[in-house]
């Protein structure tokens, strides 16, 4: 079994064997020339773009989650795009576009993205979450920029709860289980 290190550095993703690394994401990745690589399989292709990495998907050694968010995205920030990363090839497949600026994404146990927090123009806080990846985002909480805190930290064995850090009533931050059926947090 091969053995390899993915690292974010520079807003690039590489994959290192030992001491030789590539970028397979970000404004290096591909053919730093530009040119044709004499190919038709499918290589890295330069972003202008922040990445990082989301989930390493434990069960699948050739591919990652990845977020990316254009760095032209102006002063109220971007919508960032999910993205399946070949860690072999650099080749990606969009797998979702956030519901808020700025977001910050969670996914539960089996790698689905679930779970978003961002920012909207507005400067309020925004959480979303979602039952799987074919399901429909739903806004669950929206409260001002600071008033409330909300930092997802993972998901329940089950799934079925999201941990977060929080801060209810501008109170001190702490860990809380929020059940995503209910929408309770305790």
């Amino acid at each position: 079994m091969l053995k390899f290190q993915i690292k974010l550095r520079d807003h690039r993703v590489t994959k290192s064997f030992g001491g030789n690394a590539r970028a397979i994401f970000g404004y290096r990745a591909g053919n730093p020339n530009g040119g044709s690589t004499s190919s038709h399989i499918k290589q890295a292709e330069a972003d202008y773009a922040w990445g990082e990495v989301i989930d390493l998907l434990d069960e699948d050694e050739d591919q990652i989650l990845i977020q990316s968010t254009s760095m032209d995205t102006g002063a109220d920030g971007g919508f960032s795009t999910v993205y399946r990363l070949n860690v072999n090839t650099g080749k990606k497949t969009k797998v979702m576009r956030s519901p808020v600026r700025n977001a910050q994404f969670l996914t539960d146990n089996s790698g689905a993205v679930r779970y978003a927090v961002g920012l909207n123009a507005h400067n309020r806080t925004e959480v979303h979450s979602r039952a799987d990846d074919d399901s429909d985002w739903v806004k669950t909480a929206d409260f001002a920029y600071g008033e409330e805190g909300a930092d997802p930290v993972g998901f329940s064995r089950d799934n079925k709860s999201v941990y977060q850090i929080a801060s209810p009533n501008g109170g001190p931050s702490a860990l809380y289980r929020l059940d995503l059926a209910t929408g309770q947090q305790g």
